[in-house]
C-alpha cells in the first residue's frame, strides 16, 4: 500500500511516508501512544521498549519483539510500528486513499481509518487533521498463525482513541503581556494579540487575532520571513473546516511551519493568524 512515499527506508518498512513540510502543531510522541504491555499483547509476545525515529515529515516508534523467529522469519523479531505525520501532503494523500475504491474503509477508528484491500498492513487513520499509521513487519503468515491486519486494526484503534484523549495536548492560555513565547524568531505583526500558544519554542505554535486584512498579512509575512532567514511558499488557498483559508508555508535551518490566514469574526472584519511550526533534526 503506498500512502504517500519514502519514510520506508529511514523507519524500516513502512508504507507510510511524506516529505519535509508544514506540521499541524505539536505532534504527539509515537511511543507514548502504546504501552509496552499494549503492544506486547498484541503481538502475542514479550517486547523491547519502543524506539523513537524521527525523519522529515514523520515521527515513529518501533517495538520488536525480544526473541527473533517468532512472526515466522528466522532471524528477525516481529515488530510494530506506529508513525505520526507532520506535513501537510499527509492530509491530502490520506484523503486520496479513502476516495480510492479499491481500498477498504475501516469503520470505528478515529474520525476516518482504510487499508490497501490487497494488503494486510498498514492501516492509515485520521483523528481530527492528524494522520497516523499502524504496520507490522518482519512476518510470514505461512509459517505464522498471526492475524496482521486485526494486529493493525487493533492497535490503530488504540492509537486513534489517544489521539482523540490526552495523546494530544490542549493549548495553554498565553499570558496577556507576553506575545510569543512561541519561537521568538518568527515574526507576528505588531497590532495582533495573541490568543493561545501552546508547545515549546522548537515544535509548537499560537493564535494570533488583529486587524490587517488578509492580503496585507501575506505581504507582511511574505517581506517578514525572508528578513527573519526564513523561505516562504507562494500562498495558497485551502478549505479549512468549512472556511477558506490562506496558507503560507515556510522553512528556515532550524524549523519548518505554517501559517492559516483567515477571517475572523470576533470582531467582524479582523483577521486571524495560525502558526504552526517544528524543529528540523
Amino acid at each position: 500500500m503506498v500512502v504517500m512515499a519514502a519514510v520506508t527506508a529511514a523507519v524500516g518498512g513502512i508504507g507510510l511516508a511524506a516529505p519535509a513540510g508544514a506540521g499541524g502543531g505539536k505532534a504527539p510522541v509515537p511511543c507514548s501512544l502504546l504501552t509496552e504491555k499494549q503492544v506486547a499483547d498484541l503481538l502475542g509476545e514479550p517486547v523491547d521498549d519502543g524506539k523513537r525515529e524521527k525523519v522529515p515529515g514523520a515521527r515513529a516508534c518501533q517495538w520488536e519483539t525480544r526473541e527473533e523467529g517468532v512472526g515466522g522469519i528466522e532471524g528477525s523479531s516481529l515488530g510494530l510500528t506506529v508513525v505520526i505525520h507532520t506535513s501537510k501532503k499527509a492530509r491530502t494523500d490520506f484523503d486520496e486513499l479513502v476516495r480510492d475504491q479499491d481500498n477498504e474503509i475501516i469503520d470505528g477508528i478515529g474520525d476516518e481509518a482504510v487499508a490497501d484491500d490487497t494488503f494486510d498492513v498498514p492501516v492509515a487513520g485520521r483523528v481530527g487533521r492528524r494522520i497516523f499509521e499502524v504496520d507490522l513487519s518482519n512476518y510470514d503468515t505461512s509459517k505464522w498463525d498471526g492475524d496482521p491486519r486485526a494486529i493493525a486494526t487493533e492497535g490503530a484503534d488504540i492509537v486513534a482513541d489517544e489521539l482523540s484523549g490526552t495523546g494530544l495536548a490542549e493549548p495553554v492560555e498565553q499570558p496577556d503581556d507576553v506575545l510569543a513565547r512561541f519561537a521568538d524568531d518568527i515574526p507576528v505583526p505588531a497590532s495582533f494579540m495573541s490568543r493561545t500558544a501552546f508547545g515549546t519554542e522548537y515544535n509548537g505554535g499560537g493564535a494570533f487575532g488583529g486587524d490587517l486584512t488578509i492580503d496585507e498579512v501575506v505581504a507582511y509575512y511574505q517581506e517578514a520571513l525572508p528578513d527573519a532567514g526564513y523561505e516562504v511558499g507562494e500562498p495558497t488557498t485551502e478549505d479549512v473546516d468549512g472556511v477558506a483559508t490562506t496558507v503560507l508555508t515556510f522553512s528556515g535551518p532550524d524549523r519548518t511551519g505554517e501559517i492559516e490566514i483567515s477571517p475572523n469574526t470576533d470582531p467582524p472584519g479582523a483577521t486571524l493568524l495560525f502558526v504552526s511550526y517544528e524543529e528540523v533534526v
